[in-house]
């Protein structure tokens, strides 16, 4: 996760709403949450039972409220 702009790793109990976690492709996903940069394929099998591996990406930025969409 991204802590005053440093990486540390932390346990995903300790994630808190605001928090930035880092994923790499093929780690699983220790929360809810939305793509803030970048792209990867998620494994939702386990939670809604959909095939192995599907593309994510950010939403569009027109979607986003600001400050998300930085030009």
């Amino acid at each position: 996760m991204l802590h005053d702009g440093a990486e540390i790793s932390a346990p995903a109990e300790t994630l808190a709403p605001g928090d930035v976690a880092l994923v790499a492709t093929g780690e699983p996903v220790p929360t809810d949450g939305r793509i803030l940069a970048g792209s990867l394929s998620v494994d939702q099998q386990q939670l809604t039972g959909e095939p192995p591996r599907r593309p994510a990406a950010p939403p569009p930025c027109w979607s986003l409220p600001p400050p998300a969409c930085r030009a």
